[in-house]
């Protein structure tokens, strides 16, 4: 499957979610589209291990209002592009 990043989802896909995980980032292939968008070409089981890693994250970051931060937004926004149907 691919999926279509902007530049800083991709950056934060690399530097936080996946920064302790190169076993998983290894199994990754990653295209430059254009100036501000990377494909991420992977399979659908990987796809599910980002949706997972995404979901445990997520809790930790949303604000005292339960509104999520500018990190939770990108988490949600992975959870949801890294669906498989």
């Amino acid at each position: 499957m691919k999926v279509t990043l902007r530049k800083h989802e991709y950056n934060y896909l690399l530097n936080n979610l996946l920064k302790n995980n190169q076993e998983l980032l290894l199994k990754l292939k990653f295209e430059n589209i254009d100036t501000s968008s990377i494909s991420v070409h992977l399979d659908e089981n990987i796809a599910d291990e980002i949706r997972e890693l995404a979901s445990d994250e997520l809790p930790l970051h949303f604000d005292v209002n339960y509104v999520p931060t500018e990190e939770g937004l990108i988490l949600e926004l992975f959870i949801d592009k890294f669906f498989v149907e």
